[in-house]
């Protein structure tokens, strides 16, 4: 498999002191930076190895953002147009608030 590794390099290159993964979730791979080491890569294979040795668990963080998410909204200002322009459907699927 080709990866584009130009943006990737480019980007490790600005922020090489921060641990971080860039994950492409239609292409099944992603980039591992740690910090202030080289990145690497972990294609399709290596995922499908990891998915199965790893439990699958809520993260307390993302429960926490979700009842925040929930007790700040609004009912009386809900306007699904202006959400739909701010944050597009397709996008949501990443995001904890709207799962």
């Amino acid at each position: 498999m080709r990866y584009d590794t130009g943006c990737y390099v480019a980007f490790c290159g600005q922020v090489s002191g921060e641990n971080f993964v860039i994950y492409d979730d239609r292409r099944r791979y992603a980039v591992v930076h740690p910090r202030l080491k080289e990145c690497f890569y972990i294609n399709e294979s290596e995922f499908k190895q990891l998915e199965r040795s790893v439990p699958v668990k809520t993260d307390s963080f993302e429960q926490l953002w979700k009842v925040y998410f929930e007790h700040t909204d609004i009912r009386e200002r809900f306007n699904p147009q202006c959400q739909r322009n701010l944050c597009p459907k397709w996008y949501r699927k990443n995001m904890v608030e709207f799962t």
